[in-house]
């Protein structure tokens, strides 16, 4: 006995789907596609869809019946191609289907006829992401996340503006109303400034501060964050992606620091870990640079922690405020790492 091709796993998809593509033959012998959101699975081997307007693809399947359908769940991104012969169904042989059509939303009165396909073959089709060791957990997540921006991006926020929620922390887009919120934070503590080109001592130095990385976000330089303890959402900190290079696919993480009470609580790590996945999966950014003065080791220590690759010191980088002259250890992560950086952290933050 002879096995169907089609499995109750296609007829699934089939059944949830709304959208898939036709792929005939033109006469010139270049592809046609066409989409279709009236595909169903009868009998046996046989799938048909429901003729509303397609003229090219109808002369097409009488000329050279043989076709590829394709059919794809957005969200999991799997999918399966389909190989078959085609014909267009006489009157009496669509009347039967019309029924199915109409379940699947389709006006009874636009119909203008109904092909039915015999399949021969029948392929899966799975996204790279999963090749790479991403599970569909992930991959659901991935297309949640980037639903949301663009939800975001048609009621006018772009990007920029969207906040990277973790289990622990938030990273919340940085305005000048954090500055309170930032100042208690910091608790006069001034060492959590020591390696900044300036210190940040006073309110007016922590505004201005907030004011000059809102105007990098402007000129599209930076997105800076305020972090937050998304247990009590408190402000705890900040940090941001700045030096942008969208040409080249690249920014660097950096101007971070942490209230003393919550470093080694793992809220870094988890921040660090957002802003990696966002540079590479959603922002599809091919580097990440993370900088620091040579001399800070816990910063150093901190970075090679997430896994990111120590590339040299480029000495006399930079000026302080004050004239001290800066040597900084240069660090990265690459799209090549990111698959075992990020193994790393999400075991870091299972613990």
């Amino acid at each position: 006995m002879t096995m169907p091709i089609l499995t109750d796993d296609m007829r699934r998809m089939i059944a949830e789907q709304r959208l898939c593509q036709i792929a005939s033959v033109n006469a010139d012998g270049t592809p046609n596609l066409s989409p279709r959101g009236t595909l169903i699975a009868l009998d046996g081997d046989d799938l048909a869809y429901a003729v509303i307007r397609s003229p090219r693809t109808d002369a097409n399947i009488a000329r050279s019946p043989a076709v590829e359908i394709g059919i794809v769940d957005p969200v999991t991104r799997k999918g399966y191609r389909f190989f078959g012969r085609a014909r267009r169904m006489d009157r009496a042989e669509m009347g039967e289907l019309v029924p199915l059509f109409v379940a699947r939303g389709v006006d009874a009165g636009r119909i203008k006829g109904a092909v039915r396909i015999r399949v021969e073959r029948a392929l899966p089709v799975t996204s790279p992401s999963y090749d790479v060791g991403m599970s569909e957990v992930e991959i659901v997540k991935r297309f949640e996340r980037h639903q949301a921006m663009l939800a975001a991006r048609r009621r006018g926020i772009t990007p920029e503006h969207l906040a990277l929620d973790g289990q622990r922390v938030r990273l919340v887009p940085l305005e000048i109303e954090h500055v309170d919120g930032l100042i208690a934070a910091a608790a006069g503590d001034a060492a959590l400034f020591a390696y900044f080109h300036a210190p940040i001592h006073t309110r007016e130095a922590m505004a201005e501060w907030v004011a000059e990385a809102i105007a990098q976000r402007d000129a599209g330089a930076a997105v800076p964050y305020a972090t937050v303890d998304a247990r009590n959402g408190r402000i705890v900190g900040s940090t941001r992606f700045a030096n942008i290079d969208r040409g080249h696919r690249k920014a660097e993480i950096g101007w971070t620091w942490i209230a003393r009470d919550h470093q080694r609580s793992g809220l870094n790590v988890e921040a660090k870990y957002l802003q990696l996945r966002h540079a590479f999966e959603e922002w599809g950014l091919v580097r990440v640079e993370l900088k620091s003065d040579a001399a800070n080791l816990q910063s150093r220590k901190a970075m090679e922690g997430i896994g990111a690759a120590f590339e040299g010191v480029h000495r006399r980088h930079m000026i302080y405020a004050d004239g001290r002259r800066r040597d900084s250890a240069w660090y990265g992560v690459t799209i090549d790492d990111w698959p075992s950086v990020k193994t790393r952290l999400e075991v870091r933050l299972a613990r």
